[in-house]
């Protein structure tokens, strides 16, 4: 029970209208738009992009051809066909793009394709392809699908008082722990920053509405933010006052309640399904 407000802080999670609410939403900064490679003859680049797509799905993370917004990123192609005394070769370059332009990731391959491959089993051959072409870049975002958990670093809580800021992330640190995830002291390549900024919003003279937006992201260095995997955003109805009643109990129950979410998201973003809850 917290002290001086008569009831114990709503658990943020799933409810109704103006109840605690909590969404887990991959952000569109998240996905990638994948453009056909130019170069190519008759529906080939197309029909190659949609298996990219798919590959790059099958690894958690959002795709599509020639569909995306400003904060998408943007994976595109060169390529070009010529003929072998076996078959056929084709040449791709695949550049992958932040929203900013800044060049992430890019990879040139020939693949040399028997002839009777090419003329009996294409659709086959594309389908392998778009997997291997996706490969590289699902890897560099997420890390290889058997890489194990994903290492955490935890940041502050921005809005939120120090007292606040430290309460929130010793439970959320506590937390994860129970679940096995590594915590690193120190930021390395592919680990996952997590951020999250507080809000409190007054409603009436009995009630403020409390929002906490949590980020996963993957810092391109310690000052520069990168890629970021997906949000989490809690909300809820509280008296005026609740959370700075008692820092320690108002943070057990805010992250025990993105806990799951957060996990899911974790697994997400390394090419896994989900972390297994074993409780605790």
């Amino acid at each position: 029970m917290l002290a001086g407000c008569g009831a114990p802080l709503p658990v943020f999670a799933p409810a109704g209208p103006d109840k605690p609410t909590n969404a887990l939403e991959l952000t569109a900064g998240a996905g990638i738009r994948v453009e056909p490679p130019t170069g190519l003859p008759g529906d080939i680049g197309r029909m190659l992009a949609e298996e990219v797509a798919l590959a790059l799905q099958d690894r958690g993370i959002p795709a599509a051809v020639g569909v995306g917004n400003q904060r998408a990123r943007l994976l595109e192609g060169e390529g070009s066909l010529s003929r072998s005394n076996d078959g056929r070769v084709l040449d791709l370059i695949w550049t992958m793009r932040e929203p900013d332009g800044r060049l992430t990731l890019q990879t040139e391959n020939a693949w040399a394709i028997p002839l009777m491959q090419w003329d009996t089993g294409l659709e086959t051959v594309l389908v392998d392809l778009g997997q291997a072409s996706a490969k590289p870049f699902a890897d560099s975002l997420m890390g290889p699908p058997d890489a194990g958990p994903r290492v955490v670093y935890l940041g502050t809580v921005e809005g939120a008082p120090d007292e606040g800021s430290k309460a929130l992330m010793g439970a959320l640190r506590t937390g994860l722990r129970t679940k096995s995830v590594p915590i690193a002291d120190t930021l390395a390549p592919a680990t996952a920053f997590i951020s999250a900024t507080l809000e409190k919003i007054p409603v009436d003279a009995t009630r403020e509405r409390v929002r906490i937006n949590w980020i996963v992201s993957i810092p391109q260095n310690a000052s520069q933010a990168g890629t970021e995997l997906g949000r989490l955003s809690q909300e809820t109805l509280v008296e005026p006052g609740v959370l700075e009643a008692d820092w320690t109990q108002s943070a057990f129950f805010i992250t025990q309640g993105v806990l799951p979410d957060l996990l899911k998201l974790l697994a997400q973003s390394r090419g896994r399904a989900v972390y297994t809850d074993t409780g605790g």
